[in-house]
């Protein structure tokens, strides 16, 4: 009798639709969420031209159309300096940097001609550049970063700014200044050689 009184109420439970409702279960998550890290993004202009680290899909890019040097429309004579390259950067991420590093990478600085009898314009001293950078759109020598500021041999570049009073932050532009000079005293075998360096400027 019990077993029967019991299949007796299923019946009934099952006739009036109440377990209907049980016979899948289920649970809605609807808060599922994910994102991407925030980056600096930075971006590099001189004149006309402009060029973004996340032209490549790295966030690190090559930009060509940039002559820091100054290229070969002016060709240097001892006592020489190029006319100076301003060139401006700028964060145009969603996230404040912290540093701004400059790297010459291998190889470093290279030249033209190689020949054991061409003077060494790479490392040899008769060639110098001179880099320095300030906060804002145009180079402010009285206001030059102490902790970037680079005057030597093309092959031993290298310096970094550590942000101070936010301004590597978000929208913040500043400007570096790039200066090569041929020495007074730059040997005769010297002549007709052409340097060529990357430089990398890398913002974190």
């Amino acid at each position: 009798m019990v077993a029967a009184a019991t299949a007796g109420c299923l019946l009934v439970l099952g006739a009036n639709g109440t377990l209907s409702a049980w016979a899948s279960s289920v649970i809605t998550n609807p808060t599922n969420s994910a994102a991407a890290v925030h980056a600096a993004l930075l971006q590099e202009s001189s004149g006309a031209a402009v060029c973004h680290s996340y032209d490549a899909a790295t966030n690190s890019s090559s930009c060509s159309t940039i002559n820091k040097y100054g290229g070969l429309a002016t060709l240097l004579s001892p006592g020489q300096s190029t006319v100076p390259v301003d060139v401006t950067f700028s964060n145009v991420g969603s996230i404040n940097g912290s540093a701004f590093a400059l790297t010459s990478p291998s190889p470093f600085c290279t030249q033209n001609p190689t020949t054991p009898t061409a003077g060494d314009l790479c490392g040899g001293g008769s060639l110098t550049v001179s880099i320095r950078c300030s906060a804002g759109t145009t180079f402010n020598s009285a206001a030059a970063w102490n902790d970037l500021s680079y005057n030597g041999i093309p092959s031993g570049i290298t310096g970094s700014h550590t942000a101070i009073a936010g301004d590597l932050n978000i929208g913040s532009p500043w400007t570096c200044e790039v200066v090569a000079t041929l020495s007074p005293s730059a040997p005769n075998n010297t002549q007709g050689v052409v340097v060529t360096q990357p430089l990398m400027w890398t913002l974190s």
